[in-house]
């Protein structure tokens, strides 16, 4: 349990995503587990970057890019708060936390991210590790 206080350079090493939905029909997941760590945002940052992204969409309904601009600042947010991740492209190479990253995420891994950052949602529960096959073995040994 946390104290609610977020003291300044605080980082946690709990950061955890589950596996995306799956498809009935392939059984394949939107996206794979996130393992992080990050730096929470205070509530004075939230409020700060929400009033950002009011001012630069004002516009929206008549400017496209000003819902670019407001996703932007989301993307540089949750980018300088990331401290390190396990995303990797393509299953192999590993992907650079950038705000340009960020904005390529599918949108429901990265609403899922921000809620987290942004103090709004709690790290999914991972998975509990299978103990090793060998370990097992060697213990009924002996």
């Amino acid at each position: 349990m946390g104290s609610g206080y977020i003291a300044d350079g605080h980082t946690r090493n709990d950061g955890y995503i589950a596996d995306g939905p799956k498809s009935e029909g392939s059984g394949e997941s939107l996206y794979e587990a996130l393992e992080f760590s990050y730096r929470p945002a205070s509530r004075r940052e939230v409020i700060k970057l929400d009033a950002m992204i009011k001012v630069a969409t004002r516009n929206e309904a008549t400017d496209a890019d000003c819902v670019d601009k407001g996703e932007m600042l989301a993307c540089e947010f949750v980018a300088k708060r990331i401290v390190s991740w396990n995303l990797k492209a393509d299953g192999v190479q590993d992907v650079p936390i950038t705000a340009d990253s960020m904005s390529r995420l599918t949108g429901s891994l990265f609403a899922n991210l921000y809620g987290i950052v942004r103090g709004e949602r709690f790290n999914d529960a991972k998975p509990e590790a299978e103990p090793d096959k060998t370990t097992i073995e060697a213990d009924q040994k002996n």
